[in-house]
């Protein structure tokens, strides 16, 4: 079975939402200082929609942990001030975040769920800096018009 088959093309309203969740975590990735390597509004056979990749980060930094994790928020607030949110659709990131990055900050698991909103905040609040929505929309039609960018492009269209 094909990707396409396995993800049926999204509605351009679907594909809308995608873009800005996607130029949220660019925007806000680039405000707090970390490297985009690259973005992409495409499916990828296990359930993603779109994708942002940065550099790795370090886990031992906790100023770090905390960008990281405001920056994975980012595409949900990008979603929710577009007026499209889409819990489902956010799931791999909040899940990654719960698994993954949360335990940084949190050790106990069954906590780690209450401190997601207080990075969703923080994400908003990147969002309605002057000149960031600006920003995002210019990234998400960038990846309506080709659909991947590179890093260079990402950053030139985040920060202009």
């Amino acid at each position: 079975m094909t990707a396409a088959i396995a993800c049926p093309q999204a509605t351009s309203s679907e594909l809308r939402a995608i873009a800005y969740h996607e130029a949220g975590h660019v925007v806000v990735g680039i405000r707090l200082g970390l490297e985009v390597l690259d973005s992409d509004i495409e499916r990828d056979g296990e359930g993603g929609r779109g994708h942002t990749h940065f550099a790795p980060a370090d886990a031992a930094d906790r100023g770090q942990v905390e960008r990281v994790i405001t920056t994975f928020m980012a595409g949900f607030a990008a979603e929710i001030k577009l007026g499209s949110a889409d819990l489902q659709g956010c799931w791999n990131d909040v899940d990654r975040l719960l698994r993954e990055w949360l335990a940084y900050l949190e050790p106990d698991p069954r906590r780690r769920p209450g401190v997601v909103g207080l990075f969703l905040a923080r994400a908003q609040s990147e969002l309605e800096a002057p000149g960031v929505w600006a920003a995002v929309e210019a990234v998400a039609s960038a990846l309506l018009n080709d659909v991947r960018l590179d890093g260079p492009r990402a950053r030139d269209l985040a920060t202009a």
